[in-house]
């Protein structure tokens, strides 16, 4: 049976990843409707929280979903406004900690597994690298400090132009990654488990790279779709048309799969300041997304829900 598993980033508001000087968490009260959705569909998702989402009263909402067992809570590194600051670091730009020297990204982490532990109790086990720019120096040094997942990788997607890394040759299944280069398989006994992308339909892997890595890979999808051929989405409500969504998870069950990962951030299911985040019409076609393809993968599809930490160790144990 195919595991479904639900991330959610839980983080500030951001203005098109321009950093605020009074930066806002506004997003967060929008979480308690995606809750909501989510444990009607039997879903515990997994929250993955920013530094100020874990130490600012905007965050509180997650304590009683955490006591009930609801969610799992993890954390989410965005360097920019995570202490320790280093004298000469900018706090007025989005830089990923791919860009970041390893010592700053030791401390950082240590000030972020901390908060976590202070607001819940106990100390998390996941972990997504902001912009999904998750670079060996991190995985080295969420491995030292006990993590057991990671969820910051792409398949097919090349995210430099947006802040990230290049992750079109990453494995779209479950991996444990390279200690140096994440995107490829390795010795880290981090369990990767990779964010579903994939075809909206069931082509050769080999078909799926190619697509992923040749000159204007956007425009020739597009072109390919318009005769019916497969393109290559990302399972995150709003990212594509509904029905590429759900044709993407039909895709997977057909792979036989063990899990597909559908990802969301706060920012784009509230109303909140960022550029990011719908309009109001746009916002409920989003949500209503969400609604429809956690009931279409539970109940049409028979998928089993598990938070990540849930699904690495079943996926461990076989």
């Amino acid at each position: 049976m195919t595991t479904l598993i639900v991330t959610i980033d839980v983080e500030e508001d951001l203005l098109d990843w321009q950093v605020p000087a009074q930066t806002s968490l506004r997003n967060l009260y929008g979480l308690p409707r995606v809750h909501a959705l989510c444990r009607a569909a039997g879903v515990r998702p997994t929250y993955l929280c920013s530094w100020l989402a874990l130490t600012r009263p905007e965050g509180e909402a997650l304590i009683p979903w955490h006591q009930d067992a609801e969610c799992e809570v993890g954390t989410l590194l965005h360097p920019w406004s995570t202490p320790p600051f280093d004298a000469n670091e900018s706090r007025l730009e989005a830089l990923p900690a791919s860009a970041m020297p390893a010592s700053s990204i030791e401390r950082k982490l240590d000030a972020l597994t901390e908060a976590v532990q202070a607001r819940f109790g106990s100390a998390p086990k996941s972990f997504r690298a902001g912009r999904f720019a998750l670079s060996g120096a991190t995985l080295q040094a969420i491995e030292r400090r006990g993590y057991a997942v990671d969820a910051s990788v792409l398949p097919y997607r090349d995210g430099r132009s947006d802040g990230g890394v290049d992750t079109r040759l990453a494995p779209d299944v479950p991996y444990f990654p390279d200690r140096q280069r994440p995107a490829r398989r390795g010795r880290s006994p981090i369990l990767e488990v990779p964010v579903t992308v994939g075809p909206t339909r069931p082509v050769p892997e080999a078909v799926v790279r190619w697509l992923a890595r040749a000159p204007g890979a956007d425009s020739l999808q597009d072109a390919l779709a318009q005769v019916g051929g497969p393109r290559i989405v990302t399972l995150e409500p709003g990212s594509a048309p509904l029905r590429d969504l759900t044709q993407l998870l039909d895709a997977c069950v057909a792979r036989c799969l063990p899990m597909v990962h559908l990802t969301l951030r706060s920012s784009h299911v509230a109303p909140c300041d960022s550029a990011q985040s719908a309009a109001a019409a746009q916002l409920e076609d989003l949500v209503t997304a969400l609604d429809r393809l956690l009931g279409y993968a539970t109940t049409t599809l028979g998928m089993r829900p598990r938070t990540l930490t849930e699904f690495a160790q079943v996926y461990l144990n076989g």
